[in-house]
């Protein structure tokens, strides 16, 4: 059957992979979140994005408040680090982003009819030769 043939054709599956694959990201964004105060022991979203008063950015995860720290995970590395809260500037956690979000959906309906075009234009040509 023809949509068989379609489904294997390397253009329209390369650009539903690329639409696919340029979208996986798009849905989520770092958003500032209060800085955490000193507490007997609270989680903390995961992952959090954690900003030194020196500019320095470190990525947890399993992150909490303990006392006047903010221990957990460091993303990169799974070595298991200790902040003072007192040298944290900012903090930020990963959260859907409603935007970008929608805008991704747009774009891989734009990719997926992009690929219908096209391999409905491949049809009609091998058809007319």
């Amino acid at each position: 059957m023809r949509i068989r043939s379609i489904v294997r054709r390397p253009l329209a599956r390369g650009a539903v992979l690329a639409g696919c694959i340029a979208s996986a990201g798009g849905c989520m964004s770092w958003q500032h979140t209060p800085a955490p105060a000193p507490a007997a022991s609270r989680a903390l979203h995961d992952p959090i994005r954690v900003t030194r008063n020196d500019g320095y950015a470190i990525e947890l995860t399993g992150a909490e408040v303990r006392g006047d720290s903010i221990i957990g995970l460091e993303r990169a590395s799974h070595r298991r680090v200790s902040l003072a809260l007192a040298d944290v500037r900012a903090a930020e956690a990963r959260r859907v982003d409603v935007l970008h979000s929608a805008l991704t959906g747009v774009g891989v309906a734009a990719t997926v009819f992009s690929a219908g075009v096209l391999a409905l234009l491949a049809i009609l040509s091998s058809d007319n030769s």
